[in-house]
């Protein structure tokens, strides 16, 4: 009985590391997913900006 309840917190144990080590990939790959977001906008930005220098440029 005594090696059951050692096994059973063991995998406790380790269960629970690998809750922290999901829960630390979570955050991470939500961080990479705000960046490329941010980097998403920031290049359509650049591009709606160009295209008006560009326009402007053709006009002049």
């Amino acid at each position: 009985m005594e090696d059951y309840l050692q096994y059973m917190k063991t995998l406790r144990c380790q269960m629970n590391d690998v809750e922290d080590q999901a829960a630390k990939i979570s955050v991470e790959e939500q961080m990479q997913i705000t960046t490329i977001q941010s980097l998403e906008s920031d290049l359509t930005s650049g591009s709606v900006s160009l295209s008006y220098l560009l326009l402007r440029l053709s006009h002049t």
